[in-house]
């Protein structure tokens, strides 16, 4: 019993907690905006997040969704639609600032094809793969997307414009 009144009037001095809030990395104290964050990564966080919205919306059987849009989700979904994975995607102003991107997703044979997105890039572990790796790939059933100077590409256009890139995701 003594262990532990001493060990919480340990941890309850102001000398301690001081330490804990002047701390940046704890506290919060630095904006984020004062963090240099590469762009890659946030780019790949909010796509993350979107595919992620597209997935739970899927395996809840939703026909339709609604997602906040910028210039870079509405590449990703054309992307999408043009692998035939959604059935339309379209843009709303809605009466706030930022438009609402809303997808319709298909359905084939009662399962929807966005159910199946595996994550192969993460921020912690990013996979670029140059034109001449991208060349030994030969699937058949699923299609890889990847980021590259020209945009984002599948496998085949990757091998069609001879250029490299960072492999994001994969149906």
């Amino acid at each position: 019993m003594h262990f532990i009144t001493s060990f919480c009037t340990v941890c309850l001095s102001s000398s301690v907690v001081e330490q804990w809030t002047e701390n940046p990395c704890v506290s919060g104290s630095i904006p984020l905006s004062d963090i240099l964050i590469d762009p890659f990564i946030l780019m790949n966080l909010k796509l993350i997040k979107f595919l992620n919205i597209l997935k739970n919306a899927s395996l809840a059987r939703k026909s339709c969704v609604l997602i906040k849009s910028n210039p870079f989700l509405l590449r990703c979904a054309e992307a999408l639609y043009k692998e035939g994975f959604i059935l339309s995607y379209s843009l709303s102003q809605s009466d706030a600032k930022d438009p609402l991107l809303c997808i319709k997703l298909r359905i084939v044979n009662d399962s929807i094809l966005t159910s199946k997105i595996k994550f192969i890039s993460k921020p912690s572990c990013i996979r670029h793969l140059p034109y001449h790796q991208i060349c030994r790939f030969a699937l058949k059933n699923k299609v890889l997307f990847f980021f590259t100077n020209k945009g984002i590409l599948t496998l085949e256009e990757c091998k069609q414009f001879r250029t490299g890139g960072t492999l994001s995701f994969s149906i």
